[in-house]
């Protein structure tokens, strides 16, 4: 049969195989005929049990909840000794009650408490705009501290299906070409014929609703897909040499004939991602180390890089999830942001402090990724690290300027110089300002 372990090794070329060959649990049958298998160990000792294990969450409770703890906790106190203070200083209880409630009136985190989820609002925002959705509220304490990105290389940094490089040989096909292509295509699950249905469907968009009736194709394991569209009229798509009297297409990735003749010969490239050579970029210039760790063949992994600006030593080929998993272990432990699409990374998300996954068919990594993200581009990776600094910064100028606030106004109360009806006129105005703090911080230019 042909099968695609894209689950298992995060690789969508689908493979022969034979029979009685041991298959691994969650390969896709992306072949035109049902296959029947004898279970060879219990679910719970096979690799795909392990592989869907979600790791605990480790992290601890937030800073920022810590800190408002401490804020509130510091001045309760400070409003107790002011009491306390007062009261036996001058016996006065009115004045001394009079500057416990300014304090707490005066410094009411009311402020921080809106400012700081609403800086997490215009953070998630921003991403939203560039494809990107956060999952969890960790991840900002999570991306500061790393150091290192790891992408898996199909379906992450190339996109999941290749591409078709001569389009125009679809473009010229006669209306009979184009019918029996289709129908060759149609319901494959197979890459190439996937990327072909998604040429045909851009040059023909309403061929889908021509296909009427389901036509008998035959799969030839190994070969490629038949149609006879009559008793003497085969239609063929598959390898080039396949059914050819003679060598006539030996360089191309796929040909469709008709009874042996040439009719089209197409030709595949793996498709790398929008702007993923920007983002590198923008990872080296940050002073993150890149590192591409992949199940594919080492020639595959060497072009990609290639094309992305990264040398050999920053790339890792032929990778078991063992193997990924075990260099972030020991290269970036506890500084590792690992971007995958399949199974075979989710012993590498274990071990990686950061987990981001796109948005693919059948990923099952979605459930444990910090943040997942739509469309071609990989742009929306660097925007979550300087949205992340952009945050923090934010935040630091929010409790800058609240802290500068209370002094004052704490300071104020202590001298027995704030009446609680002032104390509670500044109060809304400080919020006011403090929100203001927070709305321009997050919608300035980072530099």
């Amino acid at each position: 049969g042909t099968l695609s372990l894209e689950w298992i090794n995060g690789e969508a070329e689908p493979l022969i195989w034979k029979r009685e060959r041991i298959t691994p649990a969650g390969s896709i049958n992306v072949g035109m005929q049902s296959l029947r298998f004898r279970a060879r160990e219990s679910w719970a000792d096979s690799l795909l049990a392990k592989l869907l294990e979600r790791p605990g969450d480790v992290f601890q409770e937030s800073r920022l909840q810590t800190v408002l703890k401490w804020y509130i906790g510091t001045i309760l106190i400070i409003a107790g000794v002011g009491f306390t203070a007062w009261l036996v200083s001058t016996g006065n209880v009115l004045k001394a009650t009079q500057v416990l409630i300014s304090i707490l009136v005066v410094s009411c985190p009311c402020a921080l408490g809106v400012a700081l989820p609403m800086c997490d609002e215009f953070a998630t925002t921003r991403l939203r705009r560039a494809g990107l959705f956060i999952k969890t509220s960790q991840i900002w304490e999570r991306i500061r501290q790393v150091s290192t990105v790891v992408f898996d290389k199909t379906g992450t940094l190339t996109m999941d299906i290749p591409r078709l490089d001569n389009p125009k040989a679809i473009q010229e096909l006669d209306p009979l070409s184009i019918q029996a292509l289709a129908h060759l295509v149609d319901h494959n699950l197979h890459p190439i014929a996937r990327s072909l249905r998604e040429a045909l469907l851009a040059n023909h968009p309403h061929l889908g609703q021509a296909l009427l009736s389901v036509p008998i194709v035959e799969e030839f394991v190994g070969n490629g897909v038949a149609w006879k569209a009559a008793a003497h009229n085969e239609w063929t798509l598959g390898k080039p040499n396949w059914k050819a009297a003679h060598s006539d297409a030996a360089d191309a990735h796929s040909a469709l004939r008709q009874n042996g003749l040439l009719i089209a010969v197409f030709h595949f490239s793996e498709d790398v991602r929008d702007d993923a050579k920007k983002a590198i970029e923008a990872f080296q210039q940050a002073k993150i180390r890149t590192t591409i760790l992949s199940g594919d063949i080492e020639s595959r992994v060497t072009q990609i890089a290639q094309q992305l600006g990264l040398s050999e030593a920053h790339t890792r080929s032929s990778c078991t999830p063992s193997d990924k998993a075990d260099w972030i272990d020991t290269q970036a432990n506890g500084s590792a942001l690992m971007i995958g699409d399949g199974v075979n990374d989710s012993l590498a998300f274990d071990k990686a402090i950061c987990r981001g996954t796109p948005v693919v068919d059948r990923s099952i990594l979605q459930a444990s990724a910090d943040f997942f993200f739509f469309g071609r581009s990989l742009r929306c990776i660097p925007e979550l690290f300087t949205t992340t600094q952009l945050r923090r910064h934010t935040i630091q100028m929010v409790f800058t300027a609240a802290v500068l606030y209370n002094i004052a106004a704490v300071t104020l109360c202590l001298m027995g110089k704030m009446h609680p009806l002032l104390a509670a006129i500044l109060m809304p105005l400080s919020s006011i300002a403090t929100l203001a703090i927070a709305w321009l911080g997050m919608n300035r230019k980072p530099v």
